[in-house]
């Protein structure tokens, strides 16, 4: 039996609330403001401030590195030239600075969310928006974990003082409200549970459209079998919180080390008026300790040895090279005076780009049916056949120095692949191949009309309105010389 409208509503929110708490979570570790271990209550003081400068943005280090190779550079139909129509509807959006948003909190979170919907000035033109997944939740249909049965996006109007919700289906999009009071919007917390268990919710509005799928698409981050995501930052956090911990007790011993406690033995303790024994020697620089009595030893204390410390974060932080599949260059460099070749370097990175091909394969399906949903609002014409060859294009996430580049290209060029694929290597985005193109037609017609000016054609054309000679020099067959 379907469900009514306020029934899926009250199914996402509970979903919407479980995920929140997760998502929070996440975006507390990338942020480096995730709780912090409690330290014994006398020496809080001290702790806090040893537990602040052991953060290290370790989770931030991991998203980033992952997020900064992912970029789409066009849409493609089958083996057409990149579409410029659909690109500059995403352009006109800011799609293309605001793709590494969606990424960033895709590989954070586990999922992130783009809407589209036409735009309200004039419908014709998509509105394509990247939502919080803070406010955003989706459910997969039943034994089919692609494809999205209802999406809900959750925000507070502060304006109108209302609670709002909308429930995105394949065939329209209902609109929900509730009332919030002035008291309440000054101190409600809309990620709490008693904020997404509130009742009071009412219909406001239905809008219906034909694009046959939910304009909220999710862009997920290594799904399960039912179709939902998991943070990269999952397998890291225990890793992480080793590390933390560790530096913690480093920079302890470190502190207690740099004042080496000193001890004295044979010494008479002198005792102030009221008889309580008071300290014999104050510390300073240029203060000498003195003791009449042969007999008084003084010394200190052995310094706390830290390499023990250090060796452990070095091991954690190869764990969690290990597990991130981030290159260990990233972390630490520890032989700065034989740094690696880049030949090593390109190898070590070969975990790191496997983990972003499997990257682009999942969001590119996600941008795919961005792109759909695009066409459909903007009554993009193509053929039916041809949607199902939709491609996004992805730049190249491996790193070349220039001359690996360049040295690869010409080898490319030698073997005979096409110069336009020798430029999608090299990294030219689509738009700069086709300014190129240009380019080149301009420079053959100008070699083409100087050599018409002068009388003879460039090497391996004939001269326009002048025709070839012979080798020898002689006119050409039927034309008389002299």
């Amino acid at each position: 039996m379907a469900l009514s409208d306020t029934e899926w509503l009250s199914r996402l929110l509970r979903q919407w609330q479980y995920d929140v708490l997760l998502r929070r979570t996440w975006n507390a570790l990338y942020d480096s403001t995730q709780p912090r271990r409690d330290p014994v209550p006398q020496y809080r003081a001290a702790y806090e401030r040893i537990l602040m400068m052991s953060r290290t943005p370790w989770a931030r280090l991991v998203v980033d590195l992952t997020e900064e190779r992912l970029k789409v550079q066009g849409f493609q139909f089958g083996e057409d030239d990149p579409n410029d129509l659909l690109w500059e509807l995403f352009r006109r959006n800011q799609m293309e600075a605001m793709q590494s948003v969606v990424h960033r909190e895709a590989v954070t979170t586990g999922t992130s969310y783009v809407s589209v919907w036409p735009a309200a000035d004039d419908p014709s033109q998509p509105k394509i928006r990247a939502e919080s997944s803070l406010n955003t939740t989706h459910e997969n249909q039943s034994g089919d974990p692609q494809t999205v049965a209802a999406a809900l996006k959750v925000w507070l109007d502060t304006a109108s003082g209302e609670a709002r919700a909308n429930l995105y289906f394949p065939d329209r999009v209902v609109r929900f409200a509730t009332q919030v009071t002035t008291s309440e919007i000054a101190t409600i917390d809309m990620y709490s549970e008693a904020f997404a268990m509130r009742g009071g919710w009412l219909p406001i509005s239905e809008v219906g459209h034909s694009y046959d799928i939910v304009p909220m698409v999710p862009f997920v981050t290594r799904p399960d079998y039912r179709g939902y995501g998991r943070s990269d930052l999952r397998d890291i956090a225990e890793i992480i919180g080793r590390i933390e911990y560790l530096t913690s007790n480093t920079l302890l011993a470190v502190e207690l080390g740099a004042l080496r406690q000193k001890w004295a033995s044979g010494l008479e303790i002198p005792t102030d008026p009221d008889g309580n024994e008071v300290e014999p020697f104050k510390v300073a620089l240029d203060r000498l300790w003195i003791s009449e009595d042969p007999d008084t030893k003084f010394g200190a204390f052995p310094a706390t040895d830290i390499t023990p410390y250090l060796k452990a974060i070095s091991d954690a932080i190869g764990q969690l090279s290990a597990v991130s599949r981030i290159p260990p260059t990233y972390f630490v460099q520890t032989d700065l005076a034989n740094p690696p070749s880049a030949a090593s370097l390109e190898a070590s990175e070969t975990g790191l780009i496997n983990k972003i091909g499997e990257r682009q394969v999942g969001y590119g399906d996600s941008w795919e049916s961005v792109a759909r949903l695009v066409m459909k609002v903007a009554e993009v014409e193509a053929p039916e056949d041809s949607l199902a060859t939709l491609n996004a294009l992805w730049k190249d996430p491996r790193t070349r120095s220039d001359s690996q580049t360049m040295d690869a290209a010409s080898k490319m060029q030698a073997v005979g692949v096409p110069w336009e694929t020798i430029m999608e290597f090299i990294g030219f985005t689509p738009e700069e191949i086709a300014r190129m193109e240009g380019q080149r037609a301009a420079d053959v017609f100008q070699k083409l009309m100087q050599g018409a000016i002068v009388g003879q054609a460039p090497p391996g054309l004939s001269s326009p309105g002048i025709p070839p000679t012979s080798q020898t020099g002689g006119a050409p067959p039927g034309v008389n010389g002299g």
